[in-house]
């Protein structure tokens, strides 16, 4: 291994290294148009496209209004230390929504669906003949709706090449985000003291250091945003709804059911009576354990019955979420509902990601502060206000644990 990387560090290894690189990206680029315009516009993944849309779009809305900040105005010095970051995200947040809508648009004009096929006063029986069908709509003999899959069939022309860009856009995606982490580990670390470091006097890989540093942050930091988002975008808000309730009624219901008749709850009526007939059930042992067993078989009990209210929760949900997918105002409703919610989570989850950054940097495990710059807008913005408002925690906290 170690002859191996050697060999790869030479001064002339590592100056073509970049060459390489660019090769192989132009092949895997070649290769996803020629998927794409395989499978046409309506069938490929557009997440890609989008993510670098909404990334592109908030680095010049920030850099254009960055100085337009309403919310400092508003506040006048309240919000000292934040309203730079709060006028940053709801920039973010916006061209986020932006970028949704236009998903959702544009799925429900080209993606393929299941739709319920028209019903025709001509049918066809079994043996070819066709006849009218005379039958009432309130006939109990109705036959069930059935559906159909429209806006698929194979593309035109414009669908395929259409397809192919985008494609394409989505491997360039990927390949930006690999290589950037990449030139920015190696820029930031030992590795760029070493025989690795040459790779930098090559003009191209230099000029795409400094706008990784200047963009990778702020377009990871919307693409977790994005990516939480598209979740509450496919699962709705009674589908999410429903899985944070069984969630968190598998992991607390055992436990607390199960333990109500061992606490202060045991004097209620309805649990005192419930382990008082439970305790007839071990008449015959002594009364220490009698009592105990009683009081196990009534929190088993509870628990049974908590988890049998969890099934017909979870099961009342799924039928109001198939409900709703059956109307088009409740579904677009239902969805709205939960890109909100999951918006408000994702920013949630990124300011967590990022205070726990700047504890990393403050400790001098990793020195996130010298990998951003200036340009970097929406991760510098995090990082500031996280350093803000976790400085003095820092200092009070970690160094008394000598972590610094």
């Amino acid at each position: 291994m170690s002859s191996l990387y050697g060999l790869l560090a030479t001064q002339s290894a590592v100056h073509q290294i970049p060459a390489y690189v660019l090769i192989g990206c132009i092949i895997s680029l070649l290769a996803a148009f020629t998927v794409g315009f395989v499978k046409g516009f309506r069938t490929v993944a557009w997440g890609g496209f989008y993510w670098l849309a909404a990334s592109g779009a908030f680095v010049v809305a920030y850099k254009l209004l960055a100085k337009v900040n309403p919310i400092a105005a508003m506040c006048k010095g309240k919000l000292e230390g934040a309203a730079s970051f709060a006028w940053a995200v709801v920039l973010m947040v916006i061209c986020i929504s932006v970028a949704l809508i236009f998903y959702a648009l544009y799925s429900a004009k080209f993606r393929p669906r299941r739709v319920k096929a028209p019903k025709s006063a001509l049918e066809v029986d079994d043996y070819g003949f066709v006849y009218e069908d005379d039958r009432e709509d309130d006939s109990p003999y109705q036959e069930e709706p059935t559906y159909v899959i429209v806006g698929g069939g194979k593309p035109n022309i414009f669908g395929r090449i259409a397809g192919g860009f985008m494609c394409a856009v989505n491997v360039a995606a990927v390949l930006m985000s690999v290589i950037a982490v990449v030139l920015i580990f190696i820029g930031n670390t030992a590795l760029a003291n070493g025989k690795l470091g040459a790779i930098f006097e090559v003009s191209y890989v230099k000029t795409a250091l400094s706008y990784a540093s200047a963009y990778v942050f702020d377009f990871f930091t919307i693409g977790i945003i994005i990516w939480v988002a598209y979740i509450g975008y496919n699962k709705g808000f009674i589908g999410s709804l429903r899985t944070v309730i069984i969630g968190l009624g598998i992991l607390f219901i055992g436990d607390i059911c199960f333990m109500l008749p061992f606490t202060k709850a045991a004097d209620t009526y309805v649990i005192s009576q419930l382990i008082e007939r439970c305790a007839g059930l071990y008449t015959k042992l002594k009364p220490q354990y009698t009592t105990l067993l009683a009081k196990a078989t009534a929190g088993a009990i509870l628990t049974g019955l908590g988890f049998g209210l969890l099934g017909v929760t979870a099961f009342l949900l799924k039928s109001a979420a198939k409900k709703i997918e059956k109307h088009m105002t409740a579904y677009v409703v239902d969805e709205i509902l939960a890109v909100i919610l999951y918006l408000i989570f994702g920013v949630a989850l990124v300011a967590s990601m990022w205070a726990f950054l700047y504890l990393l940097d403050y400790t001098g495990i990793f020195r996130i502060s010298e990998a951003i710059t200036r340009k970097a807008s929406l991760s510098g913005e995090f990082f500031e206000v996280a350093e803000y408002y976790l400085k003095d925690f820092a200092d009070n906290t970690l160094l008394k644990f000598k972590l610094r």
